[in-house]
């Protein structure tokens, strides 16, 4: 069982554990991070329930804990939050190349926000995009 030294937080935290406990929850972490950025980056309840236990069983293996160490709802909570966090890194990288990709305009003005979405459509149309 995964021992907690703090239980004053409001949400769960990995500092809030011992830190063997904290390495296998950062470790978990990591995997996930990996499943969602090569499996699926929108995935549903199950599927997201599935890829944190996917992460949990991966790292405690890689940690040679005998006995394992179990997955509690807070750690789970842990594990999913760095899914967020994960896409909101991977948009903000991928805005600036995408901007730059397709000669899009930055900012907010109504002539510049009139040529980039007559820039998507244009984009939309020429590529059709396919989805499977």
């Amino acid at each position: 069982q995964a021992r907690k030294i703090n239980e004053n937080s409001r949400r769960p935290k990995a500092a809030d554990y011992d830190d063997v406990s904290k390495d296998i929850i950062l470790t978990a972490a990591t995997i996930y991070r990996c499943l969602i950025s090569t499996v699926n980056a929108f995935p549903d309840s199950a599927k997201e329930l599935e890829m944190v236990k996917v992460a949990w069983v991966r790292a405690n293996k890689d940690s040679d804990m005998v006995p394992p160490l179990a997955l509690t709802p807070d750690i789970g909570k842990i594990i999913k939050q760095r899914g967020s966090q994960t896409r909101g890194e991977a948009k903000a990288k991928i805005m600036g190349l995408v901007e730059t990709l397709y000669n899009f305009a930055s900012g907010q003005g109504r002539t510049t926000v009139a040529a980039n979405r007559s820039l998507t459509e244009e984009l939309k149309f020429q590529k059709g995009f396919m989805y499977k």
